[in-house]
Formats: C-alpha cells, structure tokens, sequence
C-alpha cells in the first residue's frame, strides 16, 4: 500500500435529482465528477457515479470515533490502496455533509 496525502479539492450540492437523492459534484486537480448520494441511513451511503450507460457504485461507510470525529471507509481503488478514509469519495462526501445547515 502507498501512503498517499489526503485528496483535496471541493465540493458542491448542485440539484435534487427526481428519485429524492441528491447530486454532489466533487472537484479534484484535473478532473471534476458528478455523483448522486443515495443515504441507506446508519452512517452508510452510496456515491453513483453515471457516465453515459456505465454506472460505478461506490459504498462509503462513517463511523465516529473518539471525540467525535468521524472515520470514513471507502470501497473505491485509491482508498483500498493508497489513502485509506481519505479517498475524494470520503474527503468530499464529509465535507459537504458539514456543510448543511441543521
């Protein structure tokens, strides 16, 4: 495994898509996706990436951990192999989860 830094980039929520899910659009150097958030509650979630008729499923799990921090698991390649919890997937889904008004 490499142990990679943190991905970086930004995120947005751009629209409520007409099945209730929303869609995030997550923003790394060279290469802006677009992923619609399915939420299976308990800290659970799916990213859906569409492209075209390809579909990527990613499964993003959040735990809290001490201090209430939260831990993120991903099944995507990079958070398998480099940069585990802190794959774009986890590091953007977070930060757009904060970001929400409560």
């Amino acid at each position: 495994m490499r142990n990679l830094n943190p991905a970086t980039g930004s995120t947005r929520w751009l629209y409520q898509a007409d099945n209730g899910n929303w869609v995030l659009q997550i923003t790394v150097p060279g290469c802006v996706r677009q992923y619609e958030v399915e939420d299976l509650g308990n800290g659970r979630y799916n990213l859906l990436y569409l492209r075209g008729d390809e579909v990527r499923v990613y499964h993003l799990a959040r735990k809290m951990g001490p201090f209430c921090k939260a831990e993120w698991s991903c099944d995507c390649p990079d958070a398998q192999h480099n940069r585990p919890g802190q794959c774009k997937h986890c590091r953007g889904l977070h930060n757009a989860l904060v970001s929400l008004p409560f």
